[in-house]
């Protein structure tokens, strides 16, 4: 991961589980590494209709409670289709969300492309969950017509990128480096009273949290 920052990458994505059955071994250490590194991170789940949908929620909520502030929200990876129709399918993918968001309380990204997406799923009811398309071979992204726009787009499945062997997928964000962070995980405001000196408060404006520092003189052979 010094080696991904090195390179003058801003931001990753790190796979947590496709399915229930399929667990990355190596996501503990790829959050830690990107994280200490200075990379913005997020964590995706590769969603397989037909395993149990709560268990999937499950599976993510376990690895990621709670979010962290500068973190990115997670995201759902919907690319496999459910046998039963595309009704069924987002009828799974809310599911999912009624169950991810409120318990990590941030609202997470849906990752699909185009014509998936509206072959497949054909719902235009997750519009609020910001968009990261797939869509390779081309110089602007296509992406399902109910979004409108996109927060990242994945343009590439076979680049390279110091530090990590074998292919990797390439992303770009829509925006800033200062948008980015605005689309992470905020600290919570400052409460009064709630035992963390944090934000802006001062001894001065909360006494109950940020109690001033006492000077002690040291003891004999300090």
């Amino acid at each position: 991961w010094a080696a991904v920052a090195a390179a003058g990458k801003q931001f990753a994505f790190i796979r947590v589980n496709h399915g229930n059955n399929n667990i990355d071994e190596y996501f503990d250490r790829n959050w830690k590494g990107a994280k200490e590194n200075g990379i913005i991170r997020g964590a995706y789940q590769f969603f397989v209709p037909s395993d149990d949908v709560a268990t999937q929620a499950q599976i993510l909520i376990n690895k990621l409670d709670p979010v962290l502030p500068g973190d990115l929200p997670p995201v759902l990876d919907v690319e496999e289709a459910d046998a039963a129709g595309a009704a069924s399918l987002a009828a799974k993918v809310r599911q999912w969300m009624d169950l991810v968001e409120p318990a990590l309380k941030v609202k997470p990204l849906i990752y699909s492309g185009k014509y998936f997406w509206e072959q497949n799923v054909k719902s235009g009811a997750f519009t609020q969950n910001p968009l990261w398309v797939a869509n390779w071979g081309v110089t602007c992204p296509d992406i399902p017509a109910v979004w409108g726009t996109w927060a990242f787009w994945q343009y590439s499945a076979t680049g390279k990128v110091p530090g990590i062997g074998g292919d990797i997928d390439l992303d770009v964000f829509n925006g800033t480096l200062e948008d980015l962070k605005k689309l992470t995980v905020q600290a919570p405001d400052p409460v009064c009273d709630d035992g963390v000196c944090n934000g802006d408060e001062t001894g001065a404006t909360c006494a109950k949290d940020c109690a001033p520092l006492a000077f002690v003189q040291p003891g004999d052979g300090e």
